[in-house]
């Protein structure tokens, strides 16, 4: 269990997408709202707890009302997610935690998956988006850029559904090597681990196709 700090505080609520499907979220610090939107593999209860996301949340805390959710899927959110999993379904994910978090207008920040998310959301409700900050985000994705990457993809689903709930995490490496290719070897086991905890094998799959 990584350890606990205590000099961090946040505040765990659940919102209801339009489909029905409940998304966890959190908030911490305070000062102008900044919102994180979801993105591959997140926990809020435990990416704080770890070497990876800890100090980066905790320092954006500390001058930032930060809110961050785990998407349909992950965390603490549903598992269970029937129907496909579209843009418009992710898109709904934030919608709903933005307005049980009461913000009217806030400083959006999209990095991976969720550059297309923030990029969708400001584009429907430009009005609340102060400022959007994309960080390592595509719009497309690896099938749409390249569609000859198409055994790469299912070679990849494959190993994600035999190899993603083993305790050798070999099959997970291969994304936190992606991911952090100059990690720590703390902060690639507490990644490696994070990804079993975020989500199941099946929703893995699911994800990356």
């Amino acid at each position: 269990m990584p350890p606990s700090k205590s000099s961090f505080r946040q505040q765990i609520g659940f919102a209801t997408a339009r489909d029905g499907v409940k998304i966890a979220y959190a908030q911490s610090g305070e000062g102008p709202p900044l919102v994180r939107a979801g993105s591959w593999m997140t926990h809020v209860e435990w990416d704080w707890q770890t070497p990876v996301w800890g100090p980066y949340i905790e320092t954006l805390s500390r001058h930032r009302h930060l809110v961050r959710y785990d998407p349909r899927g992950c965390g603490l959110s549903d598992r269970e997610v029937a129907g496909e999993l579209t843009l418009d379904a992710l898109v709904s994910d934030m919608e709903c935690v933005v307005d049980a978090a009461g913000l009217e207008r806030f400083s959006l920040m999209g990095s991976s998956q969720g550059g297309a998310v923030s990029l969708a959301y400001a584009g429907r409700h430009p009005q609340r988006v102060a400022q959007l900050v994309l960080l390592d985000a595509f719009v497309r994705g690896t099938l749409v850029r390249q569609p000859s990457a198409q055994k790469q993809v299912d070679a990849m689903c494959a190993l994600v559904a035999e190899g993603w709930t083993e305790d050798n995490p070999a099959f997970r490496q291969m994304f936190t090597s992606q991911f952090f290719p100059a990690g720590t070897r703390e902060q690639v086991d507490a990644f490696n681990e994070l990804q079993r905890k975020c989500t199941s094998a099946e929703h893995a799959v699911r994800l990356v196709r």
